[in-house]
């Protein structure tokens, strides 16, 4: 079983620092808050600059940890696609191997079909 440092344990620290001291502490993967849980929430931002994303990439395989999983997308009512590409090309390019959603809309079929949504943009 791989062990995954939780977002919130290291929430107050860099990507960077989280990615070392997970490995420090022999943890194998970790979990990013690319997107807030909430409107105005917090979030490792990793848009700032073209060289950012490298950046990660080069600290995750020096250190030997894996992004375990991206959080989050919020399936709401008011849910589009165009506003998680973003964060779903970031995932991607972290090779995340996970994406949490949390599901906010009380009409589950409209649930469902933005759910079917993602899971095909996330698949690509």
């Amino acid at each position: 079983m791989k062990l995954s440092l939780s977002y919130l344990t290291l929430d107050h620290h860099t990507i960077e620092r989280a990615i070392g001291i997970a490995a420090q502490t022999g943890y194998e993967a970790l979990g990013l808050r690319l997107a807030p849980a909430f409107p105005g929430g917090e979030t490792q931002s990793i848009r700032s600059d073209a060289g950012t994303l490298q950046g990660l990439r080069r600290a995750l395989a020096s250190s030997g940890c894996t992004v375990f999983d991206v959080e989050m997308v919020r399936l709401d009512t008011d849910f589009r696609i165009a506003r998680v590409l973003d964060l779903l090309d970031d995932a991607a390019a972290l090779n995340a191997s996970r994406l949490l959603v949390v599901v906010g809309d009380p009409d589950l079929r409209r649930a469902a079909d933005s759910y079917a949504l993602l899971r095909a943009e996330a698949s690509v």
